[in-house]
């Protein structure tokens, strides 16, 4: 029975893809796992102040991630900084790049409707590749 469901899911065009959830400035965002490296918890620093920008950088498995701000990753975000949660993510450029978020869970497994999905009852807006990728 749940084999039919996913085939019918498939047909349709909404296959089921695993996501992580986000939770910045108090909004639910679900980002698509397969543009996700690395998530790991790390407390944030004091970022360095470059031409009226903060920037900071991490330290994960030996190798640094530039942060950036959440609305390069997810379009009209609200920016934060303070997330003691680091998700890291899949580029096109020659260092990582991730964000802060205040909170993750899973990932799990649902299906992508009308920008949206839905995992225990809450909705996530679904994000299924960083801004800063989109063309």
């Amino acid at each position: 029975m749940q084999e039919s469901a996913r085939t019918a899911d498939a047909a349709d065009g909404n296959a089921r893809r695993r996501w992580l959830g986000l939770v910045l400035g108090g909004q639910h965002y679900a980002l698509a796992m397969d543009c996700v490296t690395a998530v790991f918890r790390q407390p944030p620093g004091q970022p360095w102040q470059l031409d009226e920008r903060h920037l900071e950088v991490v330290a994960h498995e030996g190798a640094p991630v530039f942060l950036l701000d959440a609305n390069e990753v997810i379009n009209d975000a609200a920016s934060e900084h303070q997330g003691e949660w680091v998700v890291a993510l899949h580029s096109s450029q020659p260092s990582s790049v991730g964000l802060r978020v205040a909170s993750v869970a899973g990932p799990f497994p649902a299906i992508e409707h009308q920008g949206k999905v839905t995992h225990h009852e809450q909705v996530w807006l679904a994000i299924p590749q960083p801004a800063f990728m989109e063309a």
